[in-house]
This record gives structure tokens, C-alpha cells and sequence, in this order.
């Protein structure tokens, strides 16, 4: 098990990575709880690739006015893995935004799960907030459970949510077929392209491509 606490002072800037390809027998709990104040950002990049059992837990609360939270998350499971992923974002203010973008691919007999909740609260008018979960299932026998929520007590506001689950589109196969590339190649790079809006929102040009590299050996695997 793992803790992790922040609290984003005014104007403050923390991007938090956290990158997981444990052994195929670990099992991990991840706990991060964070408070914002006044006009700071707060942007968390989670990779989840290994593990057998992993859950994340992550829930931020707005202080003050004029803060942004961003989670972006990205996992890949294969056999019989298990990633889920826990979210909580608190608009207990107005003025605030958050944007939450989570892209996941399951294989074999892999499990993912993704329970988000945004709250806004009475008082938070004037408040903007994103989520969206995405994910793809490449095996009759993997199973995706998505329940993204909104939870809203004030009018003036901009929210919206939603997940998606389904295959790779057999057309782009066929198209990059058609262009001399290879079939598994051609999976690949479609698997690359759906993850990547939430890879490429990650900062750090090191760690950016050291996750892509590991993405692609998961894909090679």
C-alpha cells in the first residue's frame, strides 16, 4: 500500500506521475489525496502496465476559487490482471475547472474498472468539469466496468462525462494493410494512437517517451 498527500498552495504548479509495471504477482494499493487553494494547478499522470490486483484511489478537493485539476490515466492489461482506478473530484467552490481523461486496452482475461465522481456543490456556480473514460477490449474474455458520475447542486455550470468500451476498427486494419503494413504492426499502431491523447499530455519529454516505450513492449508481448 502506498499514501500520498498534497496540498497545492495559491498559485502553485504540481504535475504527479506515478508509473506502475510491477511484476505479474504484486498487488497494490495507491492512496492520493489532494487540497488546492487559490489558483493552483494540479495535474496527475498515472501508467498503470503491471501488477496483478492494482487500485487507485485519488480524490482532490477545491479550496478556493480559480483552480484546475487534470487526471489523466492510461492502462494496459493482458492475462489476468486487474486495474482499477478510484476518482473523486471535489467543486466545493465556484470559478474552478477540471478536465479527468482515462484510456485503457484489456486482453485476455484482464479486468479493468473506472468509477469516477465529480461533485458540485451548491456553491460552486460557474464551475467547468470534463470526464471521459475510454477503453478498448480486445478479447471476448476481457471485461471493462465503467461508471463515470456527475453529481451537480448548482445551475450555472458547464459538465459533462461519459465512457466508451469497444474493439478496434477493422476498417483501419484493413486501410494500413492496404499501405504494405504489416497486420500486428498495423494493431499496434492503432492501440498507440487511442492511448495517445492522454500519453501526450504528460509534460516531461523523458517520461513521456519512457512510457511509450513501455507501451510498446506491452503491445509486442
Amino acid at each position: 500500500n502506498t499514501a500520498n498527500w498534497a496540498s497545492v498552495e495559491g498559485n502553485a504548479r504540481l504535475h504527479h506521475y506515478k508509473l506502475q509495471f510491477e511484476g505479474a504477482q504484486a498487488l497494490q494499493v495507491n492512496n492520493t489525496l489532494v487540497q488546492q487553494d487559490r489558483d493552483s494547478i494540479y495535474s496527475s499522470y498515472v501508467l498503470d502496465l503491471g501488477g496483478k490486483v492494482v487500485r487507485n484511489n485519488i480524490s482532490t478537493t477545491l479550496l478556493n476559487s480559480n483552480t484546475e485539476t487534470n487526471y489523466y490515466g492510461v492502462y494496459f492489461g493482458s492475462k489476468q490482471q486487474h486495474i482499477d482506478n478510484q476518482t473523486f473530484i471535489d467543486h466545493a467552490v465556484p470559478h474552478c475547472q477540471s478536465n479527468e481523461l482515462y484510456k485503457g486496452i484489456l486482453t485476455d482475461y484482464a479486468r479493468g474498472v473506472f468509477n469516477g465522481k465529480v461533485m458540485v456543490r451548491q456553491d460552486a456556480q460557474k464551475t467547468n468539469a470534463f470526464q471521459q473514460n475510454s477503453s478498448l477490449v480486445l478479447s471476448p474474455n476481457a471485461i471493462m466496468d465503467a461508471k463515470p458520475q456527475l453529481e451537480i447542486y448548482a445551475d450555472d455550470v458547464r459538465c459533462s462525462h461519459g465512457a466508451t468500451i469497444g474493439q478496434l476498427d477493422e476498417k483501419s486494419i484493413f486501410y494500413l494493410r492496404s499501405r504494405g503494413i504489416p497486420e500486428a504492426q498495423a494493431r499496434h499502431l492503432l492501440q498507440q494512437a487511442f492511448v495517445g491523447e492522454a500519453i501526450e499530455a504528460m509534460p516531461n519529454d523523458a517520461v513521456r517517451e519512457w512510457a511509450l516505450g513501455k507501451l510498446t513492449a506491452k503491445f509486442n508481448a
